[in-house]
């Protein structure tokens, strides 16, 4: 599909797009693991975590790879990876308490390993401490930005606009940039990063139809950038 025939439908603002919304959420599921265990919801369902963790082995095997989960939540992701003998992991959040969470969850798995860190990675001061990565993951922290209040699309400092010149920032000429999001379409994301991100490759998922119509509910792409050569 060419880009003249994309039209990127934006969703928003919305209180998930908000931090005082995630604290809310992961304090409750602070509480919900002490008391019983549970570690919360799944956004997007465990079938997307386990894409990324397959999809990960399956072209970046190699354990000693640098990986960086951008907005972490409950750090299942890394979790996953950890299972699979990745080793250096980090996973990033600014909401203090999914990162409390996160420690918890890793620790009770015995991956005490895992580097957690209390991250706004949009404040430039805050970007400026982290490195370079050779995998940088996202499940839904792009959807969750792309439904901040504060975004305004013409405006170059808007948290939608800042996100893919950061994810930029922690990438160097053969990262892989691999994101999943229910907000917008494969060809909507191609179009969003244009001017940062070549698309590399795609998970599959199972299409659905609706009103003669087939497409999918979540898509997972993974992108390298344009002046990479």
């Amino acid at each position: 599909m060419s880009e003249e025939n994309v039209e990127i439908i934006e969703n928003g603002p919305s209180i998930l797009g908000t931090r005082q919304y995630w604290d809310d959420i992961y304090k409750r599921d602070n509480k919900n693991f002490e008391d019983f265990g549970d570690i919360g919801d799944s956004w997007f369902g465990e079938e997307s975590v386990t894409k990324m963790v397959d999809w990960v082995v399956e072209h970046y095997p190699e354990p000693e790879k640098t990986i960086i989960d951008l907005g972490c939540g409950n750090g299942e992701v890394l979790l996953g990876l950890a299972e699979e003998g990745f080793k250096n992991l980090t996973g990033i959040d600014y909401s203090e308490y999914s990162i409390e969470l996160s420690k918890k969850v890793a620790a009770k798995e015995g991956y005490e390993f895992i580097k957690f860190e209390t991250v706004d990675f949009l404040n430039d001061s805050e970007l400026s401490t982290l490195g370079k990565y050779d995998i940088i993951l996202d499940k839904g922290t792009y959807d969750a930005i792309s439904l901040n209040p504060d975004n305004k699309l013409d405006d170059e400092n808007s948290p939608i606009n800042v996100y893919p010149k950061a994810v930029k920032q922690l990438m160097n000429k053969d990262s892989v940039f691999l994101i999943t999001s229910c907000n917008y379409t494969e060809e909507e994301l191609k179009l969003k990063f244009k001017n940062y991100f070549k698309d590399f490759s795609r998970v599959k998922y199972p299409s659905i139809q609706f009103g003669g119509v087939e497409g999918q509910t979540i898509c997972t792409l993974a992108f390298k950038l344009i002046d990479a050569e």
